[in-house]
């Protein structure tokens, strides 16, 4: 096999594991969230998760965006053990600082938040964020030396598990809130130990000096590594403010209803990150070529499957938004009812928009994605700050949303005006329409059905083998279907031929 071949088929393996991975570690996420509003008040569990909003948010500056400045940075230096170690003694010094001047403020941040009674619950995961810091870097140092098996284990599998382990055993043994966060932060400092230690057993084939920082080394990493930081931290801050401002101007109930309805709609967005991250190495090589129409060709496919995935979970959360929320987190949190509907047909919208920052990225329009990701930070502050104090957690609902359309009129637009790529055509609203009837013929059969759970998810899977029958059926699979799924075929070390030769009959 040539060296190219092999680096090939090397990656193709990468993103398979890096997808499988995410898929796991978001299933154990959702579990742990569903688990913590069961055993845990409304109010108690809203101060857990603004707890881990302000872990995550001191984490993600802590990092200095070397997190995104390692894996490209290791593999064109002469010394990527330097590197590594670089980033890992910057992150801690960095975390550590910050950390400190937040304790010395935690009673203070407490009261705006979440209540001085929490005081405790938010120094314990104040304290765990360097840990979370690290972490993230250990998981960015594994993604530069190509080891993508480890990076998943580790960062999605052993940390989510852990995360799920301990603080379940935390709160059924009576702890409450309080040693659910010890259990939180907990999982995560071990999971940022055993990463350091896989980090120098597996990517540091050199001896390196851990106790000396290379200040040299340290400012070409950093000074490489901001500008990324720029580019990603805008959008993931923006995801963040929300539960800040409702805990600032609502109560930790408030957070607790709110995010049971983000982290339900979210998951319509699995879609759009799995056919994203598969195919963006195939935007990359038609971007190259400036094969645009090629690229229009592939967009439009992408979009039109995301949403035959996608609809029917749309139309079952707005359809049956406050049985879900009731029967999953608990009969207090079907208050959420309205910001679940504005989520959900937010993040179908997202959807129908189809992967316009992965295009984008593939023709190296980086510099307008921070532009745009700005921008739409900028909306965003500004409609929580008007919205939540007037109108509550679907204020916060309303601004998201907002955002997003903000985001994607911006992003599609720069597409378009570049590249004449867009996602719409009939192809992209048969699926929809097929939905939709096939939706108000359920809806209507079963009106006088209980709608628990089981009947939900057994309706959910029934509606979805519906639609997609009836729009393979109806000729919903194309020539550049085929034609994508050959390009993945090569890519991936997935065998693809039998759904190749299936979606040919129907073609």
């Amino acid at each position: 096999m040539s060296e190219t071949a092999s680096a090939s088929s090397r990656i193709a393996s990468g993103a398979v594991v890096v997808l499988v991975g995410h898929v796991i570690g978001m299933g154990l996420g959702f579990s742990t969230r569903i688990l913590s509003a069961r055993l845990l008040t409304p109010s108690e569990y809203g101060a857990l998760i603004l707890g881990v909003t302000i872990m995550t948010v001191l984490a993600l500056i802590g990092q200095l965006g070397l997190r995104q400045g390692v894996p490209r940075y290791i593999p064109i230096d002469e010394n990527p053990a330097a590197v590594s170690v670089t980033a890992l003694q910057l992150t801690i010094g960095s975390s550590l600082v910050l950390v400190g001047g937040t304790i010395l403020f935690s009673e203070q941040i407490a009261r705006q938040l979440a209540g001085v009674k929490f005081q405790s619950l938010i120094v314990v995961f104040v304290a765990a964020a360097p840990f979370l810091a690290v972490l993230e870097i250990a998981a960015g140092i594994f993604r530069g030396a190509e080891d993508a098996l480890t990076k998943g284990l580790v960062y999605n599998v052993l940390h989510r598990f852990s995360v799920f382990v301990l603080l379940v055993v935390a709160i059924g043994a009576g702890y409450g809130p309080l040693g659910a966060a010890v259990g939180w932060a907990s999982a995560v400092a071990v999971t940022a130990v055993v990463a350091v230690v896989l980090v120098r057993k597996t990517a540091l084939p050199e001896r390196v000096r851990w106790r000396t920082v290379d200040m040299d080394k340290a400012r070409k990493l950093v000074s490489f590594s901001i500008p990324l930081m720029a580019a990603s931290s805008v959008w993931q801050l923006m995801q963040q403010i929300d539960t800040l401002f409702v805990g600032h101007f609502l109560t930790t109930a408030g957070v607790g209803i709110y995010d049971a309805a983000f982290i339900l709609s979210r998951l319509i967005l699995v879609s759009l990150w799995a056919f994203g991250f598969l195919l963006l190495p195939v935007f990359s090589q038609l971007g190259e070529q400036n094969a645009h129409s090629e690229m229009d060709t592939v967009y439009k496919s992408i979009t039109k499957w995301m949403v035959v995935v996608t609809v029917p979970g749309v139309l079952f959360l707005i359809g049956f938004g406050d049985a879900l929320l009731a029967s999953i987190f608990g009969a207090e949190y079907e208050s959420a009812t309205g910001p679940l509907v504005v989520l959900s047909t937010t993040f179908f919208l997202h959807i129908v928009a189809g992967p316009n920052k992965e295009a984008l990225v593939a023709i190296g329009e980086t510099r307008y994605i921070l532009r745009a990701n700005l921008v739409t930070f900028v909306v965003n502050l500004a409609l929580n700050l008007t919205l939540i104090p007037a109108i509550g957690i679907l204020g916060a609902a309303i601004a998201t949303g907002s955002a997003y359309t903000c985001m994607n009129v911006l992003v599609s637009y720069r597409l378009y005006a570049q590249t004449g790529i867009h996602p719409y055509s009939r192809a992209v609203a048969s699926p929809l329409l097929v939905a939709v009837i096939l939706f108000g013929i359920v809806e209507y059969g079963t009106r006088s059905i209980e709608p628990t759970i089981p009947i939900i998810g057994a309706g959910l899977i029934l509606f979805q083998g519906m639609t997609a029958v009836a729009y393979v059926i109806g000729g919903g699979i194309e020539n550049a279907d085929i034609e994508l799924l050959g390009q993945l075929d090569d890519r991936l070390s997935i065998e693809l031929e039998g759904v190749i030769q299936l979606a040919r009959r129907f073609s």
